[in-house]
């Protein structure tokens, strides 16, 4: 399932009701206009709650998240329900530059009724000392618990620097808002066999795989914000030749970024 808006207008239509509900419920009887406000997190994360005074719904306004990072890593947003009226919330989310004009991520929609990681969570690939904006269109109180974690990336920028990954053990490679160059890796097997290369992304957009090695034909393999948290594996064709193999992965949108594990076994 692609994470994009359109899943928010396919739930739009049972949320209408509820969320007139709740418009009734908290402004009918007060005619008190209620407006969103910035808030800011600080660089380790930490949590901001909208009410449902203070829903986009009832504002017709968004909820604009200041966030500054402290280094190199991805920005983990985890929301869940902030109501006191409604049952579960949803709402949409989209990461934008210092001056809000420049959206930096694909607009996916989140449902706190989900026990699905991908339609509860965004993760932001984030640069050391770069002020960014989150954009919220929230339909009920929603509570944002956000957490940064490093990464260092040592994933190599060109084929002749290609990160050796060790046989059955997890690396994680980050995708910035400010880098799209391309992330190397390479593995060597000792005798013909079959192997299976794994990828869990964590990314606001698609990526490109290429594959190539001695044994192998060289393919190239889009994949999409739809896998988002979902391990996925590329194997060749029965046993291949002894010899290094090289993987490239490439963000394939200017608004690609987050984090992926990778693996071979």
């Amino acid at each position: 399932m692609e994470r994009t808006k359109k899943n928010l207008f396919q739930k739009a239509v049972s949320f209408l009701l509820v969320a007139a509900l709740v418009f009734s419920t908290l402004v009918v009887g007060t005619q008190q206009t209620v407006s969103a406000a910035d808030v800011s997190l600080k660089p380790s994360g930490g949590v901001v709650t909208i009410s449902d005074e203070n829903c986009s719904y009832l504002t017709q306004d968004y909820t604009w998240i200041k966030y500054k990072s402290k280094a190199d890593g991805y920005l983990w947003l985890k929301f869940s329900s902030n109501s006191q009226v409604m049952p579960y919330v949803a709402g949409e989310v989209q990461l934008y530059d210092k001056n809000k004009n420049t959206y930096l991520s694909e607009l996916i929609a989140y449902d706190t009724r989900s026990t699905t990681a991908s339609e509860t969570s965004e993760c932001y690939g984030v640069k050391k000392n770069t002020v960014y904006y989150i954009r919220v269109n929230s339909v009920g109180g929603v509570k944002i618990t956000a957490k940064f974690n490093k990464v260092n990336d040592k994933s190599g920028t060109k084929k002749s620097k290609a990160l050796n990954l060790r046989k059955g053990k997890n690396t994680n490679g980050l995708i910035t808002t400010a880098n799209k160059k391309s992330h190397w890796y390479k593995f060597t097997t000792t005798k013909p066999s079959k192997f299976t290369f794994n990828i869990t992304p964590y990314l606001t957009g698609p990526i490109d795989i290429t594959l190539s090695g001695t044994g192998v034909k060289t393919n190239t393999f889009r994949l999409q914000t739809g896998l988002w948290g979902k391990k996925d594996g590329f194997s060749p064709t029965g046993k291949v030749r002894a010899g290094t193999y090289y993987v490239q992965i490439k963000p394939a949108s200017k608004i690609c970024n987050g984090y992926y594990k990778v693996s071979w076994k």
